[in-house]
């Protein structure tokens, strides 16, 4: 299969690294010869109706993708993730609204438009909490941790007048994650548990699988993740 991605970058050399044993080609769309993606396909420079005539399939390497690009190719042919789950996962508050929908417990927030709206979330939150923007954020960019309401002016600054959220703090011991898959015949893969480790922002250790997991733990991941692949088409979460 000819696997066309929207991005050349260290996802997509990841990518093509991981399916070429499984006997794919890959092409990409990026915007230089230098790209970390260049020397494992067809590079296709700010090309994407060339990229879309190599490709049986399309995906993407990045959640900040334009939907708008998304749904344009998809006219053409098959991309997956759908625009409409790229659409929910490239912005803070969707997400939220979706696990609310699907009553998926998550953290306390409310979305932020101005240091007035971030004054009355602080008020209805609590301290501490985390301001972070609503799309675009990554590695650690994009969020200010308050614990203080004398941060509120510098904290709303930082965001450069984007549209945030403010998150409640979870006081957490670990951070666990699963992969799970949705294949387009409607097949569910879930993976065991991993434990991940930041250092500033940034992912800098995983664990796999996760050690001492109790199995319920296990099931509510799985659980959550089922919740959310049934709302798409096939994906990979």
């Amino acid at each position: 299969m000819k696997v066309g991605v929207l991005g050349a970058g260290q996802l997509g050399r990841m990518l093509a690294i991981a399916g070429y044993p499984l006997g794919h080609q890959f092409g990409f769309s990026g915007n230089s010869q230098n790209e970390p993606s260049s020397l494992l396909g067809h590079l296709f420079i700010n090309d994407n109706k060339s990229l879309v005539d190599f490709a049986d399939v399309i995906t993407f390497e990045s959640e900040n993708t334009d939907v708008e690009v998304v749904k344009k190719i998809a006219k053409t042919v098959a991309v997956y993730p759908s625009a409409k789950s790229l659409f929910t996962t490239q912005h803070r508050g969707r997400e939220k609204a979706l696990f609310d929908q699907l009553n998926i417990p998550c953290a306390p927030y409310q979305m932020v438009n101005s240091e007035e709206d971030l004054k009355q979330a602080v008020e209805a939150i609590g301290l501490p909490a985390i301001l972070k923007t609503a799309t675009e954020g990554y590695d650690g960019k994009g969020q200010f941790l308050l614990h203080d309401t004398s941060q509120i002016t510098q904290a709303w600054n930082s965001m450069q007048a984007k549209e945030s959220i403010l998150e409640g703090f979870v006081n957490f011991k670990r951070e666990l994650s699963l992969i799970a898959v949705r294949d387009t015949d409607n097949n569910h893969k879930y993976y065991p548990l991993v434990e991940n480790t930041h250092h500033n922002g940034i992912l800098r250790l995983t664990i796999a699988p996760a050690q001492s997991i109790d199995p319920e733990v296990q099931k509510t991941a799985r659980t959550i993740c089922k919740l959310c692949l049934m709302r798409w088409s096939m994906s990979v979460l």
